[in-house]
């Protein structure tokens, strides 16, 4: 097959793409027409450090403050049951902007936490490298 990278199997042996051991065929996963680059050892590792990497992103987001996850709830419930509406435009460059572009991330203070400031996605972008 034109344009596939094809892995040699020598006397029904392989060298793995990721660790570089040379192992036993039956150490390697098939992958419909073949047989994968890794092998199983370095799969099981490589699907563990992902899973690992969403744990770690799904606790970073349990470590926010309270106060302003209470905030952000309020604004998203205020939105959906209609209290709060979207405007149209950002009020910083006056472009028109669809609602999902449009973020109301910036609270002036968390007390009152439907005063926010609508900013749409580019503008909210420049508001945290400023």
């Amino acid at each position: 097959m034109a344009g596939k990278k094809r892995y040699n199997i020598v006397n029904n042996h392989k060298v793995c793409t990721i660790c570089g051991d040379n192992k036993f065929v039956t150490q390697f996963h098939s992958n419909g027409d073949g047989i994968r680059g890794w092998c199983k050892e370095c799969d099981v590792k490589k699907r563990r450090g992902k899973q690992q990497k969403w744990k770690d992103r799904k606790n970073k987001t349990k470590l926010h403050d309270p106060i302003k996850e209470k905030a952000r709830n309020a604004v998203r419930e205020a939105v959906r049951s209609g209290k709060l509406k979207k405007p149209k435009y950002c009020p910083r460059c006056a472009k028109e902007t669809e609602a999902r572009h449009l973020h109301g991330h910036h609270h002036s203070g968390y007390k009152d936490k439907l005063n926010i400031k609508w900013l749409c996605r580019w503008c909210h972008a420049r508001e945290h490298v400023a």
